[in-house]
């Protein structure tokens, strides 16, 4: 699913962040490239688990990067890191090292957040990728918890 990064007004190395249904897959099943995912109708997050679809863009080729994922309340408080498993992982984490693949010039990532215990209400969905020696990367959207 390409994005257009000329259209949005956040961080220019990253694409908006799409919301789909978590996968019902085996873990080794959901690789990046992944076909079949369904878009969720709007940003209510009612269930355990939740997918999200994004891409990183000229990115430096040497490094690696280090993905999070957090809910940010929009009442204020302290952000709430969020487990999560990448595409072509085996286990669920709060942080991963991921490598540019198949290309440094635009990086397609899958995340299965986990959203067990999280109390309803507004939130920001932050996921963080960051470059050592270029930074944080963001991508985010408002969703609503239920």
């Amino acid at each position: 699913m390409p994005f257009d990064r000329t259209t949005r007004a956040g961080d220019a190395r990253a694409s908006d962040l799409q919301l789909t249904n978590a996968l019902a897959r085996g873990r080794r099943d959901v690789s990046r490239g992944t076909r079949g995912l369904e878009p969720m109708p709007d940003a209510a997050l009612a269930g355990d688990e939740v997918g999200a679809l994004f891409e990183l863009y000229d990115l430096p080729v040497q490094d690696a990067y280090q993905l999070r994922a957090e809910l940010v309340p929009s009442a204020g408080g302290t952000p709430i890191a969020l487990e999560m498993r990448p595409a072509w992982e085996t286990r669920f984490g709060t942080s991963f090292a991921r490598t540019r693949w198949p290309e440094a010039g635009r990086v397609a990532e899958y995340l299965t957040l986990r959203l067990i215990g999280v109390a309803p209400g507004a939130y920001t969905l932050r996921v963080v990728a960051y470059v050592a020696g270029a930074g944080a990367v963001v991508t985010e959207r408002a969703v609503e918890r239920r």
